[in-house]
C-alpha cells in the first residue's frame, strides 16, 4: 500500500492501518487462557506470580506481567483460569481477539481477551517492572 506523506521511519512491526479512531491502544486486559500440559508440548514446572511470559497476538509481540486470581498462587499447565495482563507497552487490543503465550522459543498456552480494562500509568508500569 502507498501512502503519502508516510515515511518508512514511521511505520514499525505491530503497525495496522485502520480507520480512525476504529482502534483503541490499552496496556491492561483480563482474557481467558489455557495452559498446555507437556504431553501438548507446553511447561513441566507451573507458573508463577512473577513469570514474565511473551505475548504474541496477530501483528505484535510483547512481555507481559500476569495477575493470578484473588487467593491463587500457582498456575499449573493443564489449567484453564482468567487472568490480568499487564503489558510493557500500550498495544491494540479488542475484546474477543486471540493471542499464544510463549516461554523461550515454545508456545505454553494460549488465550482470549475477555475484557478491556483501565490503562496503567506509564509511572505504574516501570515501577512494576522494576
Amino acid at each position: 500500500i502507498w501512502l503519502r506523506a508516510l515515511k518508512r521511519q514511521a511505520v514499525r512491526r505491530g503497525t495496522r492501518l485502520l480507520q480512525p479512531g476504529s482502534g483503541k491502544i490499552h496496556n491492561r486486559f483480563e482474557a481467558k487462557i489455557y495452559l498446555m500440559t507437556k504431553n501438548e508440548g507446553g511447561r513441566e514446572k507451573p507458573l508463577t506470580p512473577t513469570y514474565q511470559p511473551q505475548v504474541f497476538s496477530k501483528t505484535w509481540d510483547m512481555p507481559c506481567r500476569m495477575k493470578f486470581p484473588q487467593g491463587k498462587d500457582l498456575i499449573m499447565p493443564g489449567e484453564d483460569l482468567t487472568v490480568t495482563f499487564v503489558l510493557h507497552r500500550r498495544m491494540l487490543l479488542e475484546k474477543g481477539q486471540r493471542f499464544q503465550i510463549r516461554d523461550a522459543k515454545s508456545t505454553i498456552g494460549s488465550g482470549v481477551v475477555t475484557g478491556l480494562l483501565s490503562d496503567l500509568s506509564d509511572k505504574e508500569i516501570e515501577e512494576m517492572w522494576e
